[in-house]
């Protein structure tokens, strides 16, 4: 039972057989010894038992930047079932072992129009695709950004210095005009004054 049955208790259990005895080391690791002239093996794992302490295992690995083939597996290809026969003792057929390699070139992907290698090569493609629109669309955006920034410095990055010196200017011809019409008013009252 997960989180309730520990190692200690399955090992209780197999040592409660008469063919069987099972002990733990100091590293954790499950040791299971038959008696002299008794052959065991293990078949019809519902529990999931067997991967979960390890046993049996075709990866290793807990997600995927550290899956793996079993390292048994790889020095010894030979402890890959090749049969469908639940009976480990019985040597069996080839069947299941030609049915995998078969796995390369059949479409099971993409609702049975793609093998795993088209289909690898394909996400592949899209996925480069993809990163090459997203990069499209970066430089767009950034140039977007760039432009309303310089538009908003050219608004907004006004030199105060300038602007006085300006409107100091501004201020000096408003003056000379304001005494240019003054004087011109005075002109023209004084010459109506003697024209009467």
């Amino acid at each position: 039972t997960a989180a309730v049955t520990t190692l200690d208790d399955v090992a209780a259990a197999i040592n409660g057989s008469a063919n069987l005895s099972a002990s733990i080391d100091a590293s954790g690791a499950l040791t299971i010894t038959p008696n002299a002239g008794i052959r065991f093996a293990f078949s019809n794992d519902s529990a999931n038992f067997l991967p979960a302490i390890g046993a049996n295992s075709f990866f290793t690995g807990i997600d995927a930047a550290t899956i793996a083939v079993n390292n048994d597996i790889i020095l010894d290809p030979g402890l890959i079932s090749s049969r469908y026969s639940l009976d480990l003792l019985n040597a069996g057929d080839n069947r299941a072992a030609l049915d995998f390699a078969a796995l390369r070139t059949a479409q099971v992907m993409s609702n049975g129009s793609a093998t795993l290698g088209e289909f690898f090569e394909s996400s592949i493609v899209q996925i480069g695709i993809e990163a090459r629109t997203n990069f499209d669309n970066l430089a767009v955006q950034r140039a977007f950004v760039n432009d309303v920034d310089r538009r908003r410095i050219e608004v907004h990055g006004v030199n105060l210095d300038e602007e006085v010196t300006s409107l100091i200017v501004f201020q000096r011809a408003f003056e000379a005009a304001a005494r240019v019409v003054i004087v011109t008013d005075r002109m023209l009252e004084t010459l109506i004054n003697i024209v009467r």
